[in-house]
């Protein structure tokens, strides 16, 4: 059945901050595949967002934790 618009207002308003992350690009990498990967609150599913390549050549992103539901 297709999310009606208050539950995924509900989703969003119950997401945990964003955590931001500033490195090089292997490790953006890395670091973005592990939170991924490695969730461990089943209740929470983590979204890489905002990735972005810096002047200096690092990447910026962050990663926030929307509630699944089911």
């Amino acid at each position: 059945m297709p999310a009606k618009p208050r539950d995924v207002a509900d989703r969003i308003s119950s997401a945990k901050s964003p955590e931001v992350f500033v490195l090089s690009l292997e490790e953006a990498r890395t670091k973005a595949r592990d939170i991924i990967s490695g969730a461990s609150d089943s209740r929470f599913v983590p979204i890489v967002e905002n990735w972005r390549q810096l002047s200096d050549g690092r990447i910026q992103f962050s990663v926030r934790a929307l509630r699944f539901s089911e």
